[in-house]
């Protein structure tokens, strides 16, 4: 089933970290219900396991009102086990975050920064992906569980101070995963977000 988040659910999922680039595992627990969601941008959720095939516009759209108290998110591995890490302020380091979402609610337009707790990849393992030659599917590259498609792209730049830990995508939700992740546990700088493009 298709859920779209109450406000308050909403505020609670963008205080908490991304299990990867763009969505958060949920489990609510409460003493009869043990059961895990995935959310997209904080606003859209559905039962962990439908995403495969699932269809957008034949979703039943109902307000999901979860005990906040009892929400516990699940961490996916890969980035969040590795050593912290200093960006280098080159210019030669970019991070570039996929979303289905032209509000994606982990960038923040008035500061153009990647709110903390948010993933990326780089711009290096974006550009492999998308060279001719590969054609690789960003859903499956990545392992996200998005029903929806990658439209959009955010390009963040390297600021000197701002740190991160990087890893390489684990398989998960049926995908193969393989691309580079990059975890910005206290997000970017401010006017890091150097442009937004339709993907």
């Amino acid at each position: 089933m298709f859920y779209k988040s109450s406000d308050r659910l909403v505020e609670k999922l963008l205080a908490l970290p991304e299990s990867g680039m763009g969505y958060q595992i949920v489990n609510t627990k409460t003493p009869t219900i043990n059961k895990q969601y995935v959310f997209l941008n904080g606003i859209f959720g559905f039962d962990i396991g439908v995403s495969a095939n699932f269809r957008y516009k034949e979703a039943t759209t109902i307000d999901l009102d979860i005990d906040i108290s009892n929400l516990v998110l699940t961490r996916s591995v890969g980035a969040i086990d590795s050593a912290v890490e200093n960006a280098n302020g080159s210019d030669t380091q970019k991070f570039v975050r996929l979303s289905a979402f032209e509000n994606d609610f982990r960038v923040d337009r008035e500061t153009d920064r990647l709110l903390p707790g948010s993933f990326t990849t780089d711009l290096e393992d974006f550009m492999t992906m998308t060279f001719p030659i590969n054609n690789y599917d960003p859903l499956d590259y990545y392992s996200l569980p998005n029903p929806l498609p990658i439209k959009w792209l955010f390009y963040f730049r390297s600021i000197h101070g701002d740190t991160f830990q990087r890893g390489i995508v684990q398989p998960a939700f049926g995908k193969n995963g393989g691309g580079k992740e990059f975890f910005f546990g206290h997000g970017t700088s401010k006017n890091s977000l150097v442009s937004v493009a339709s993907f």
